[in-house]
């Protein structure tokens, strides 16, 4: 509290002497509880051990308090005042409401609609607003027909909403409770609308004593203030000053940051980093927090919230397969025993290239991976406890789900630590005020009874009990009544300050002007603010910064604090801020080690793999390390439609099953053009029939395209096969062997022509850009020059691309004419300086082989990318942070 030093001690007794007799009303609840803890503090430093605790409440919960003891009174006699409900009933109510007029509202969701009814509805309750009409805004009327409709919906129970609570107790206090000869003390009220000012005056009226806590004195000086050129070095030296603070043995630091709600992530990411490192290791989102963050977090955000939530929406529909991956991942469904398996589980499930899975298809592959497994009994178990089909109420709904979540496992078998215990119970008060919603919704079915739950554990803020915790993370608003002894003002620049209330759109601006209303009052906002900022740094050693830059637009300190901060440049270290130097006490020297070089295989070790491994050495070293040698790659990612791999693999199959037919050119020049349009179509949909299964998501439209495709891009590679000289495919996919020292290549080609020049390798290629590896140092596609060296009968190369409006040969051969698009070597420009001869060329292909195989081999990875599109569809960067090292992009 910012109690005047020597007015707080008698205000304290008093509340003391007479806790009957006084009231303390506040602002916020978390003024509410520090004063309960200053008060407390004050009992024990008069050696009090128990105490009757006094009221010290915020007007909405007094509001409530007594209208529920007027309700139990009159179980004595008299009548008694409709029950009370919450504002998510009353929000569900607001639904009901809005609901036959939403199609009028096309781009607004019926929530939001009913959302701002129901702050309109407010707005004009609490600050004695009249109505508007069609002339001030042409959106009244609609209004007017929800609010009707909300009223009687709300007799129809019979019930009392938040506002309807305010005004009975504003006419029926004096009777329900005298007033005269008591003290009502007002804490942080200074904001509250016209009609709890009322309230307070009417107390004065009836004889009570109506007392303003006063704030602290303020600063005869300014606070030092530091502009920062933008919000992240703001942020570090705001976290680097609180660490400080900490270090100096600092019983209650503040950090006030005045946009908490929109940088919430950014600002609790930093927290961690700076005041809690051990929160980044595995498991230390349970750690106790040093800091206590206003507000919370929603509790959908806690782990073992969401994966209720994601089993619960399992239930009901199919679930995305990125979402169905952090399931079967979750410690609180699966026991950890099976965290292998359902690994295993997950990258099959993306492999299938389905977008989302029911319950049955996951039962379904579970069972097809390891058929009497733990995992499949858990994933059969969701098929066998599932929710009812019915339209059910929503305390019914309650009493389902959790049930279903207890028989399928959840919350898991590991024992809770306090967080998750917290978090737990939090959950299980959210079941209770789910089945509150029942009188106040129609039935529903499951999929809409788990949406309108999800909605509500996103709207309830989780924050675990840390009354103790040392530092206080505030937005603007809760700041107000608080007390500290350091204290630090964050984002005091002219875009956030003052903050910004926004009048309702629905009611009249002038109305709400001449009631004071801050929204439309921007000199009023300007004077709260002004004066806000001189109570809560009048009595901490505080500090204000703000930010002069923001996704490049310049901002400069806001006018308002101009005459309570003294601002001044910041010194900023350009270096990044590392939070956990300044952990280790101080500044710690960095060594910088070059790590190039993983262990070399053994002379013994025989070494296996497809020239992939040859041209991911090539790309970049580091790749070739990490995928062959570490065997790393990215979960598999799902593809809407057809994948390219697909596609690819369609073509394969076609023109491999194609030639078998064939065999030769001579075959194909006999071909009318009527049966090789049928044979192509009977090639390409047997293929398609292959691999439909592995694009579940396709519908038949799509296959009749794709088929339609293949068959164009074969006609057009085919008429160029025309042109050729004679040939006779000689082999399809048949595999061979390369050995390059220690590494042992297997070698598949697509296809091997035989000539009269001799032995043509084609490689088929449906990618539009191609990267010819015969004039390249480090070839990226080498498995042609590999095939080259392990058949001696090869006397030519070549890539069959198919791709639209650009099918042809490219390719390099000893001699001219073997067919369009491929060169002799004396005509091919990147040899133009090099070999000459098909002999010199095997040779210097063997050279740069070896190179390559050797380079894998002696555990050399260096992140060395090979130009600058070798990193555009990498996986790797994660585990390279090449990002990180600008200088080592190409």
């Amino acid at each position: 509290m910012h109690g005047a030093a020597e007015e707080w001690p008698q205000i304290a007794d008093l509340l003391r002497s007479q806790p009957s007799n006084c009231l303390v009303l506040c602002g916020t609840l978390r003024a509410a509880r520090r004063l309960q803890q200053r008060y407390a503090e004050h009992q024990l430093g008069q050696g009090q051990l128990a105490w009757q605790a006094p009221r010290i409440l915020t007007p909405a919960a007094f509001v409530d308090q007594q209208y529920e003891a007027a309700r139990r009174r009159a179980l004595l006699g008299g009548v008694a005042p409709p029950s009370a409900i919450n504002n998510q009933q009353s929000l569900a109510l607001w639904e009901r409401a809005v609901a036959p007029d939403a199609d009028q509202f096309p781009l607004i969701s019926p929530l939001e609609l009913a959302r701002l009814a129901a702050r309109t509805y407010q707005t004009q309750a609490q600050w004695q607003l009249p109505d508007a009409n069609a002339q001030d805004n042409p959106d009244w009327p609609s209004y007017a027909r929800w609010r009707a409709r909300y009223r009687k919906l709300l007799a129809a129970l019979p019930a009392a909403d938040a506002e309807q609570r305010l005004h009975w107790w504003f006419e029926q206090a004096p009777e329900q409770e005298p007033v005269s000869g008591k003290q009502l003390f007002l804490h942080a009220c200074e904001h509250l609308p016209r009609r709890w000012q009322q309230l307070f005056a009417r107390y004065a009226e009836q004889g009570a004593g109506v007392r303003t806590l006063a704030p602290a004195a303020p600063n005869r000086s300014k606070i030092p203030g530091h502009c920062y050129p933008d919000l992240d070095s703001e942020a570090q030296a705001a976290f680097g000053w609180v660490q400080a603070q900490l270090n100096a043995g600092r019983k209650r630091i503040g950090l006030v940051v005045v946009d908490l709600d929109q940088r919430r992530r950014e600002i609790e990411r930093l927290a961690d980093a700076w005041l809690n490192p051990a929160s980044v290791a595995p498991g230390g989102s349970e750690v106790a927090r040093q800091y206590n963050l206003s507000g919370g977090w929603p509790l959908q955000r806690h782990a073992m919230i969401n994966t209720a939530l994601l089993l619960l929406h399992l239930a009901t529909k199919p679930l995305p397969v990125a979402e169905l991956g952090g399931l079967l991942r979750s410690p609180y469904w699966l026991d950890q025993r099976q965290s292998g398996a359902a690994a295993q589980l997950d990258i099959e499930l993306r492999r299938a290239n389905r977008l989302q899975f029911s319950p049955i298809q996951l039962a379904a592959a579970a069972s097809r991976m390891a058929p009497m497994s733990v995992l499949a009994g858990s994933c059969h178990a969701l098929c066998q406890h599932s929710l009812p089909g019915t339209p059910q109420d929503a305390a019914a709904w309650a009493a389902h789900f959790g049930n279903f979540l207890t028989d399928n496992g959840w919350p898991g078998t590991r024992s809770l630590s306090s967080r998750e215990y917290q978090a737990l119970e939090d959950w299980r008060q959210l079941l209770v005020e789910f089945a509150e919603l029942a009188p106040c919704l129609h039935a529903m079915r499951a999929g809409a009874a788990v949406d309108r739950l999800a909605r509500l554990a996103q709207a309830r803020l989780f924050q675990p009990r840390s009354d103790a915790s040392a530092v206080q993370i505030l937005d603007w608003n809760e700041a107000r009544g608080q007390d500290f002894d350091a204290l630090w003002i964050m984002g005091l620049d002219d875009s956030r300050m003052p903050p910004r209330e926004h009048c309702d759109p629905l009611l009249s601006f002038s109305a709400q002007q001449a009631a004071g209303h801050p929204g439309a009052n921007p000199g009023l906002q300007r004077r709260q603010a002004t004066a806000q900022l001189q109570a809560i740094s009048g009595g901490a050693q505080a500090v204000a910064s703000c930010a002069l830059g923001e996704a490049g637009a310049e901002l400069r300190p806001a006018p308002m604090s101009l005459s309570l901060v003294d601002w001044q440049p910041a010194a900023v270290n350009n270096e990044p801020g590392n939070p956990l130097q300044h952990q280790l006490g101080g500044r710690v020297e960095m060594q910088q080690l070059s790590d190039e070089l993983g262990p070399a295989l053994e002379a013994q070790d025989a070494v296996s793999g497809g020239s992939a491994l040859l041209s991911d050495q090539a790309i970049c070293p580091f790749r070739g390390f990490a995928r062959h040698r570490l065997q790393l790659a990215a979960l598999p990612e799902p593809e809407t439609g057809l994948s390219a791999r697909v596609r690819g693999s369609l073509l394969h199959r076609a023109l491999e099953d194609l030639w078998r037919g064939l065999k030769d050119q001579a075959t194909l020049l006999r071909q009318s053009p009527e049966q090789l349009e049928q044979l192509v179509l009977h090639q390409v949909a047997a293929a398609i029939a292959r691999y439909r299964p592995q694009a579940p998501e396709v519908g038949p439209r799509g296959w009749q395209l794709e088929q339609a495709r293949c068959a164009r891009l074969i006609h057009e590679l085919l008429e160029t096969d025309r042109l050729r000289a004679p040939f006779t495919v000689k082999q399809q996919e048949t595999e061979t062997e390369l050995r390059l020292g220690k590494l042992a290549l297997r070698l598949r080609p697509d296809r091997l022509d035989q000539t009269a020049a001799g032995d043509l390798v084609i490689d088929y290629k449906t990618g539009r850009k191609l990267n010819p590896p015969w004039g390249s140092e480090r070839p990226q596609d080498p498995q042609l020059l590999a095939y080259a060296l392990a058949e001696p009968q090869v006397r030519g190369l070549a890539f069959a691309q198919l791709s639209a409006g650009n099918t042809a040969y490219l390719g390099i051969a000893e001699d001219e004419g073997l067919a369009p698009g491929i060169r002799a070597i004396a005509q091919t420009p990147a040899l133009r300086d090099g070999p000459q001869s098909w002999a010199e060329l095997q040779q210097h292909w063997q050279l740069q082989l070896t190179e390559l195989a050797q380079e894998y081999c002696g555990g050399h990875a260096p992140v060395q990318p090979l130009n600058s599109q070798s990193c555009r569809y990498c996986d790797l960067h994660g585990l390279c942070r090449i990002d990180e090292q600008p200088e080592a992009s190409p």
